[in-house]
């Protein structure tokens, strides 16, 4: 994978740099300031940037994975966090990150976390992601059009498969992944759509009349 690692702590970033190649990783660039961190995406067109939320400033890293998302879609923007609050996940959600990591989790958790969000996953930690939901990062997206907004194309085909009454074994067959995966897709949507069980989330899609949008706009 091919990433940019931005944040104004070198000791951290040089040492987040070092680990990351060292798992087969390629660092294409590192920046210290919201303007670098602009100038690396744009040069080096990486997979993922790894952007610290307070990059000079309170959540000013959120301002720059907006204009990111904005000027480089093919990009998925990954938020290194050293305070781990629910409005900051949310916020992060909304500019339309790919995940979330917490500065304290180990290196491992920010490998799984790097694996997760290029098999096309929102890699946040569940408990985190619900708690975003509960502070209304989520409302926008159960609202009729909005309630798909931050699935992925490939959650949307996991919801759609669940909607035509597909099992978790059929789901992953279907994928070509693991149970183990295909549940974890199911979780994530659920999560997402504020949704208790299968049936509801089903529910939510008919009765808003979003079948034909979610058909359109899924894929594998």
């Amino acid at each position: 994978m091919r990433l940019v690692i931005c944040d104004d702590q070198r000791l951290l970033i040089e040492a987040l740099a070092a680990v990351l190649t060292a798992h087969g990783h390629t660092v294409e660039a590192v920046a210290y300031t919201p303007e670098e961190a602009v100038r690396a995406v744009a040069s080096a067109d990486p997979d993922v940037c790894l952007l610290d939320v307070n990059l000079l400033g309170a959540t000013e890293g959120i301002e720059v994975a907006r204009q990111l998302r904005a000027e480089h879609p093919r990009t998925k923007v990954v938020i290194l966090s050293a305070v781990v609050e629910a409005s900051v996940v949310a916020q992060a959600i909304d500019a339309g990150v790919a995940g979330f990591v917490s500065k304290d989790q180990n290196v491992d958790s920010i490998l799984t976390t790097l694996e997760r969000v290029e098999a096309g996953e929102m890699a946040v930690q569940p408990d985190l992601l619900r708690a975003a939901v509960r502070r209304g990062a989520g409302a926008a997206r159960r609202e009729h059009e909005g309630l798909l907004t931050y699935l992925t194309p490939r959650e949307r085909y996991v919801l759609l498969l669940l909607v035509d009454g597909h099992s978790t074994v059929e789901i992953a067959e279907k994928l070509a992944i693991s149970p183990s995966t295909a549940r974890t897709h199911v979780q994530n949507v659920l999560v997402k759509l504020g949704a208790h069980s299968r049936l509801q989330a089903a529910s939510m899609i008919a009765t808003r009349g979003l079948l034909d949008q979610l058909r359109s706009s899924a894929g594998p």
